[in-house]
Formats: C-alpha cells, sequence, structure tokens
C-alpha cells in the first residue's frame, strides 16, 4: 500500500509530521504525530503546512493505523514487540511483555491486556469484570472502533430475529473475533464497520470475521462487504464466513455475493464459507493454508463447480457444495475423487446433488472412500435402489460418518442402511416427488412473497391440501375463501386470490408444503377448476 504524503506545521515544528486525512472546501485535517487531529483554513494551509520527509518507521505505523480508524492512533507502540506477537498470536507471554511495555508509556491498551489476561485463569471473577468494564467505559473511544461500538451498543429487543446482534470477542488486549449483523437498515452498512474496523489498532491480530443478516428486507447485497476486505485483509485472519443467516431473516434467492476470489488473498485463511443465492470464483482457487471450503448458493455455474474441483488446496480437510441442483459431471466427479493431493480431506458434504445414487456409488468406489470420515448427500434424489450398493459395500461404509437427510428413501430403505452401516443419519426424507423447498422459494417473485409463503405453509392451517394425479391442490380461508393449485411436473401454479403476483404467496405455500408432506389423494372438485381458470393469467394451467 503506497504511503500517503507526509507534512508538518512550519510555525510549530514541535507538533511533528502529519498526514492529510480530510479536505473540505475551505478547510484541511491533518492527523499528527501525537495522535491529534487538527483543521485549519486553506490559505492558512497554502502558507504554513509544507512537505516533509517520511519519519521513522514507527511513526509511520502509528499515523498510518490513525488514519480513518476513528482517531484511535495508538499512544505508543513497539514493532518488534508486535512481530514477536504475530509469530505466535495464541501464545500469552509475549502480549505480557507489550503490556509492560505499553504500561510504562500510559497506553490503556498496557492495562486491558493485564486485566483479560489474569481474566483468562479467573474468567467468572467479579473484581475483574467490573475492572474490564470500566476501563472500556473510560477508554472505549480509544480501544473499541466508533461504529462496531455503536452496534454493540445496540439493546436487544424481544422482536428481534435470532442472530441480529452484533458480538466481539477479545483476547489480550486486542479484538479476535467479529460478528456483524444487522436487524435494520437504519443501522451502519456491514461494509463501513468493516473498513472503520480493519484499519483500527484493536484490529491488527483480528482472526475471525463472520457475517450475518444485514437488516433489508427485500434482498442481502453481500458485494460491499467483499469489496471492503478486498482492499485489507487482516493480515493474521483465520475464520471468514460470509452469509450466517437463516430462513427467519431472508431467503437464500434473495442474497447475492458475486466473486469470491480476493477473500483467498488472506494468507492465513483456514475456514472459508460463503453463502448467497448467487456466487462465483473469477479466478483460480489457490491456497496453501485453506483447510475448510464451503460454498452454498442457489445457482452454481458449471465453470464456478469446475474451480471448485480443481481447487489447489492441500491441506483441504472438509469440502462442502451445495447448490439448487448441484448437477456434477461424471469427469468433474471422477476428478475430485481420485485428486492426489486431497490426502488430508476428512469430510466430503455435496447436496442437492442430482442422480445422487450415482454420486455415491462413484465415491464409494473411489480411493477417497479410504480416508473419508464424514459423508454428506443431503437433500439429494437417492431413492430405495441404493439399498443393494450399500449392503455390497458395508464393509467400507461402516468407518464413515453417513448423512442421508432430504432424500426420496422410504423407512423401510432407512432401517436397513442403518443396519448395514456405521453411523448413519438418515433424518427426514423428502415427498416422492424431486421439488425441494430451496427450488420453490428460488420462484417467489421477491423476499417477502417468500417469507409471507413460509408462514402459511403449514397444512392444519388450510381447509384442505391434496394431489390429484401430479398435480396438487387446495383451499384456503384467508380474507376471502381462495382456491389453489400447482402441477409438480412443470410447477405451473394457479390461485383465485386478487394478487398480481405469479406465483402468490398461497401457491408458494402449497408447493412448500408439497415438499415437506405426503398428501392425500383426492379428485378436485369442479369449484376449484372453475375458479383457478377464471382469471386470465392462469388460463388452460389446469386442464
Amino acid at each position: 500500500m503506497t504511503e500517503p504524503p507526509y507534512f508538518r506545521h512550519a510555525k510549530s515544528p514541535e507538533l511533528g509530521v502529519c498526514i492529510l486525512i480530510r479536505k473540505l472546501s475551505d478547510r484541511r485535517t491533518y492527523l499528527f504525530e501525537d495522535g491529534v487531529e487538527r483543521s485549519f483554513k486553506e490559505d492558512f494551509c497554502e502558507r504554513f503546512i509544507e512537505p516533509a520527509p517520511p519519519p521513522d518507521a514507527e511513526v509511520r505505523v502509528r499515523l498510518g493505523r490513525g488514519m480513518g480508524s476513528g482517531g484511535a492512533t495508538p499512544k505508543a507502540i513497539h514493532l518488534e514487540l508486535e512481530a514477536a506477537i504475530r509469530e505466535k498470536p495464541q501464545d500469552a507471554e509475549p502480549y505480557l511483555v507489550y503490556a509492560d511495555w505499553l504500561q510504562e508509556r500510559g497506553d490503556p491498551r498496557g492495562e486491558l491486556i493485564a486485566i483479560q489476561s489474569k481474566r483468562q485463569v479467573a474468567p467468572d471473577d467479579k473484581k475483574l469484570q467490573a475492572a474490564e468494564a470500566a476501563l472500556f467505559a473510560a477508554q472505549g473511544k480509544y480501544l473499541v472502533p466508533p461504529l462496531l461500538a455503536e452496534m454493540l451498543a445496540h439493546p436487544r429487543r424481544k422482536t428481534d430475529a435470532p442472530g441480529t446482534r452484533t458480538t466481539a470477542s477479545w483476547f489480550m488486549g486486542f479484538l479476535q473475533g467479529v460478528r456483524i449483523a444487522r436487524r435494520s437498515e437504519q443501522q451502519p452498512e456491514p461494509a463501513t464497520i468493516l473498513e472503520e474496523l480493519v484499519r483500527h489498532p484493536s484490529a491488527q491480530f483480528l482472526r475471525s470475521i463472520v457475517i450475518g443478516p444485514l437488516g433489508a428486507t427485500n434482498k442481502f447485497d453481500f458485494k460491499p462487504v467483499v469489496a471492503a476486505l478486498g482492499q485489507r485483509l487482516p493480515p493474521l485472519l483465520d475464520e471468514l464466513v460470509i452469509g450466517d443467516f437463516g430462513p427467519e431473516h431472508i431467503e437464500l434467492d434473495f442474497t447475492s455475493l458475486a466473486n469470491v476470489s480476493p477473500l483467498l488473498a488472506a494468507p492465513n485463511l483456514r475456514r472459508l464459507v460463503v453463502r448467497a443465492g448467487t456466487l462465483r470464483f473469477d479466478a483460480p482457487i489457490e491456497h496453501a493454508a485453506l483447510r475448510e471450503l464451503s460454498v452454498t448458493a442457489v445457482d452454481l455455474t458449471q465453470k464456478t463447480i469446475g474451480r471448485l474441483i480443481d481447487a489447489a488446496v492441500p491441506a483441504l480437510e472438509v469440502l462442502e457444495i451445495s447448490a439448487a441442483p448441484l448437477d456434477l459431471e461424471i469427469k468433474q466427479l471422477d476428478k475430485l475423487l481420485r485428486r492426489k493431493d486431497r490426502t488430508q480431506l476428512r469430510r466430503l458434504a455435496l447436496r442437492h446433488t442430482t442422480k445422487t445414487a450415482t454420486v455415491f456409488a462413484e465415491i464409494v468406489r473411489s480411493p477417497l472412500m479410504r480416508q473419508l470420515e464424514v459423508l454428506d448427500l443431503g437433500d439429494g434424489d437417492m431413492t430405495d435402489a441404493v439399498v443393494e450398493l450399500v449392503e455390497r459395500h458395508a464393509e467400507a461404509l461402516g468407518r464413515v460418518e453417513l448423512l442421508l437427510s432430504g432424500n426420496r428413501l422410504s423407512q423401510a430403505a432407512a432401517v436397513r442402511i442403518a443396519k448395514l452401516c456405521g453411523t448413519v443419519k438418515i433424518g427426514k426424507q423428502g415427498t416422492r416427488n424431486a421439488l425441494t423447498a430451496m427450488q420453490v422459494l428460488s420462484r417467489a417473485p421477491d423476499a417477502r412473497s417468500a417469507a409471507a409463503a413460509r408462514e402459511l405453509a403449514r397444512p392444519a392451517e388450510w381447509l384442505v391440501v391434496a394431489r390429484d394425479g401430479d398435480r396438487i391442490w387446495g383451499e384456503y380461508e384467508g380474507s376471502n375463501h381462495y382456491y389453489v393449485f400447482a402441477r409438480l411436473s412443470t410447477e405451473q401454479t394457479g390461485c383465485s386470490c386478487p394478487s398480481p403476483k405469479n406465483p402468490c404467496k398461497h401457491a408458494l405455500a402449497l408447493l412448500l408444503i408439497a415438499t415437506d408432506h405426503e398428501l392425500p389423494t383426492r379428485t378436485a372438485p369442479d369449484a376449484l377448476i372453475r375458479n383457478t381458470q377464471s382469471r386470465p393469467r392462469y388460463t388452460s394451467l389446469w386442464e
């Protein structure tokens, strides 16, 4: 990163060097090496603020950390002691040496390190808790990034959805992990919080960043977050999670992340988890330290799937890929299973696959099977025919934890597989149609419709829900009596409600019910056919 130009105050050289941090139409603001921001009128600057040679290394670093960090310029820094901490960031000893040096120079961080060191031994000590709280109360503006402090100070409300609170963890006087989440769009933008956070002196040893809900109602856009991190990734960052949210916040389909590749620039990254409706890798995936790579999306292009399979990540222990659907070509699957640089891989998750039985068979017969500890093929289209394969390879499968929830196994097949294998989690199975909840909600016209459909997808609240061939139908009593239907083979829908949206929330809810319940077989009444055909937008959908 290019260093800023340095200046000095010609009339007061004792103030030391400074850097320009803000320029308005009639005045400029400079950050001086004593950590104080001073503003001067434009004409004064022209006469008395002059260029200066770069100061020594520690002053340059202090000014760099103070710029853009909310004015928290370090009172004192020792570059050699900080280098010792970076060598062993989980070792308390170099922090304690630094604490002594900082306390001698009146830097509050020295006291914070000392208190938090004692709390490592006695976390429930009331006096230590009170001392830490008092220090944060007195020196919070110096120790905590302002926007992060604002987010942390928000009181929790009963109406807040779970997981919408920002949290932070500390280790020996420095931020160790931060989870940024918004409960509404009135709170600061996560990208802006990150831009300030990664420049703050307290975050120089930051190891974990998690981005949760964004507080929007119609769309989560994580692209600004990636852009902010791409400009300045914390050097010790070893965990990065983007998309830590659930359907109670927003449906996956209404989120976007775009290009993930810049995040791999963090040299010490061990765990990367990304979740969004759409995402991609614009460059080949290469990382020497990465141990866990988890990618969940509604739509993954073949190019992105190819890059995940071709990833040069020799330390990888966990690989998870989920899409709706995940359509793996045989050549891709064969390459994934027979790579000689996957010697560390212990957990493989391929979720929402098509032709899941074929995927399962290829994995079981591959050399990779001998080293796997967990195999997750959840939410696929596996049927009872797979039992024969399990019987033939029961010995190999006995060493693996097998996760098969969300497939289409009968209860009898599930019991048989559980007896043949070692650790099996069958979980809830899907219905005999291949439609999944993720696929249904990806058809919602907007996030509000998706959320409303989830609320309505309770069979007990409907007057009737039933199946007629490959069609499902239902009657719902809302502000009026509504007739609803859908074809499972084509996903065509119809509803007698006045909503201009297609599909409406009732049709989406009916499809959601079908993904999770076996419906009774009943012939659709004439009234339903007449009412759903009466509206022009549904003409000819129900014959």
